[in-house]
């Protein structure tokens, strides 16, 4: 039978951050892509982008 050790994986990389950043809400900074940030070498950046939650509701 197959097990879904890929989607499990998947799952988990996208709730941990998520979960963590309405528990520690000053996380959420610390994980927005920032363009002068990844200039300034803060690579990780761009991944953490992509699993972080904003709670903005009005743009920018």
């Amino acid at each position: 039978m197959f097990k879904p050790y890929t989607t499990a994986v998947v799952f988990v990389i996208t709730a941990v951050p998520g979960l963590l950043q309405f528990a520690i809400p000053s996380l959420e900074p610390a994980l927005m892509r920032n363009p002068a940030a990844i200039a300034e070498g803060e690579w990780w950046r761009l991944g953490t982008a992509l699993v972080s939650t904003s709670r903005r509701t009005k743009p920018a």
